[in-house]
């Protein structure tokens, strides 16, 4: 939903290769901060990991990452 300060995307349940391009579509329009909220995220493969590691580099924020998807967007490991 939108805001003053930018764009959330909540993602819930399990996320796979076929759900990237509806998240790709809805995310491309943002021109405002994007954030997602990964906190109901249940499960997602890794080409999901890498789709949201290239929001990150263009600017998005991720929120409520599991350790795991964390670990996985973080660009120091």
């Amino acid at each position: 939903m939108p805001d003053q300060t930018g764009n959330v995307v909540r993602v819930t349940g399990t996320l796979g290769r076929n759900g990237i391009a509806e998240l790709e579509r809805y995310c491309d329009w943002s021109e405002l901060p994007l954030t997602i909220d990964c906190s109901e995220l249940i499960d997602a493969d890794f080409e999901v990991a890498c789709f949201l590691a290239k929001l990150v580099v263009r600017g998005a924020e991720i929120e409520g990452a599991s350790p795991y998807l964390a670990m996985l967007l973080d660009p120091e490991k």
